[in-house]
């Protein structure tokens, strides 16, 4: 239920629901671009298959167990995903440290409106990572893979309540959709 709809809410909470978690679709422009630029001995690496769906669902696990309505992540989610027609092979990327597994982010398209558009999905920092520039800089690769790819709009979803995340992503030009 969009934000500017809170009668609807209302209705619904009458009938006996109540909100567990909310969240927001964003979008930009790909223009304006700023250079995603990791610190000295960080890595982006594509997804390998067979060899890193431990690493992803252990990221992905630990950045979003707090989250409300996160699903554990398993390697047979990870299986699905990259059948599903919106996947971009090579989308699924896992930032290394000194080669130690850290984040992970994907990128995946949609049309909407007769438009190719590029979703951002997944942007997961293990805890002791955070803080450190690390999401923002994913999100930035994302941002730089869109405008390489002549996509039209960027978008991506965040939970309301991760309000750090919602105000990095603010403040790289998103909007509520």
């Amino acid at each position: 239920i969009e934000d500017n709809y809170s009668n609807i809410a209302k209705i619904w909470e009458e009938l006996g629901f109540e909100a567990r978690r909310f969240a927001w679709i964003l979008k930009r422009s790909p223009a304006n671009l700023v250079n995603p630029e990791f610190p000295d001995g960080y890595e982006l690496r594509t997804f390998r298959d067979g060899i890193d769906e431990e690493n992803w669902c252990n990221i992905t696990n630990d950045a979003f167990e707090h989250s409300l309505g996160h699903v554990r992540m398993t390697p047979e989610r990870i299986a699905h995903w990259k059948i599903d027609p919106v996947y971009i092979p090579g989308g699924l990327k896992i930032l290394w440290h000194n080669n130690k597994p850290v984040a992970t982010m994907a990128v995946t398209r949609e049309m909407q409106n007769g438009e190719q558009v590029l979703f951002i999905e997944a942007i997961g920092v293990l805890t002791e990572y955070q803080g450190r520039g690390l999401g923002r800089n994913l999100l930035r690769y994302g941002i730089q893979y869109a405008t390489e790819n002549n996509f039209s709009k960027v978008m991506l979803s965040v939970n309301g309540e991760n309000e750090k995340a919602a105000g990095i992503y603010f403040k790289e030009g998103f909007e509520k959709e």
